[in-house]
């Protein structure tokens, strides 16, 4: 768990995960516009992460509070 933190917030270059991402989204360009969009799907990875458990979670004490009151 250390290790993905790390592995995410790094300065200058995409992560290899981003790079395979935008190479299947796009396979016929060039090296710059590969790296600039895993950049761009680094940044969304980031941002969209946290936010998916913030609606995991509301969506299930939603569920639990409903539950408890309709039984």
């Amino acid at each position: 768990f250390q290790v993905l933190p790390r592995v995410l917030g790094q300065g200058g270059k995409p992560n290899a995960f981003a790079f395979k991402v935008a190479r299947l989204l796009g396979q016929h360009v060039g090296e710059e516009q590969l790296r600039r969009r895993a950049r761009l799907i680094q940044d969304l990875m980031q941002t969209v992460g946290p936010l998916a458990g913030v609606a995991a979670t509301a969506v299930g004490s939603i569920y639990a509070g409903l539950k408890g009151l309709l039984g």
